[in-house]
């Protein structure tokens, strides 16, 4: 995503002199984590298919506040008419539980699943464990961006990532 800040005032004299190093990493939050943990997410560690919507929308409210926030720290700190560059984890999917974002935390879902069933996982402790990452979708991010105000977008893109590396590595004769 490509942003360009939009010219906005802020009061500069409120703020340090110093450049600020504040860089908030998107849900990251406790709350969203201890929120979470009250509700049923059994067998899951992310915002997976069987996920409660409750779940889904727990993330994605915590992911509205996080990016909100960023983008505020971000728009005090870029000169008027300055860029910025963001490069994050997201889906193409406008489903939040899309497999296309969450494959990883499927794997380790299942490999997690597993443990509880040999007994070295406390079932109790893996039901209250939750992935504390979104990936949002393009209409989400423009959504955010649009909403918040500081910034318009110049250019968004979606690069799919190829999560089997295995087969495409296999599958290449030798020479």
């Amino acid at each position: 995503m490509f942003c360009n800040r939009s010219s906005r005032f802020f009061l500069r004299q409120a703020l340090p002199q110093q450049k600020s190093s504040f860089c908030p990493f998107f849900f990251q939050s406790p709350l969203v984590v201890h929120y979470l943990r009250l509700e049923s997410n059994k067998g899951n560690i992310y915002m997976a298919s069987s996920s409660p919507p409750r779940v889904l929308k727990a993330y994605y409210e915590q992911f509205q506040r996080d990016f909100s926030m960023f983008l505020r720290c971000r728009s005090e700190e870029l000169l008027e008419g300055g860029s910025m560059v963001l490069t994050f984890l997201g889906r193409r999917s406008d489903n939040p539980s899309s497999k296309e974002c969450c494959y990883i935390w499927e794997l380790l879902a299942v490999a997690l699943n597993d443990m509880v069933a040999e007994g070295l996982i406390d079932e109790e402790k893996m039901d209250s464990f939750n992935i504390p990452q979104y990936a949002p979708s393009p209409t989400e991010v423009k959504c955010e961006v649009e909403k918040e105000g500081s910034f318009t977008i110049n250019r968004l893109e979606v690069s799919e990532v190829n999560w089997n590396a295995y087969r495409a590595i296999a599958c290449k004769p030798l020479r």
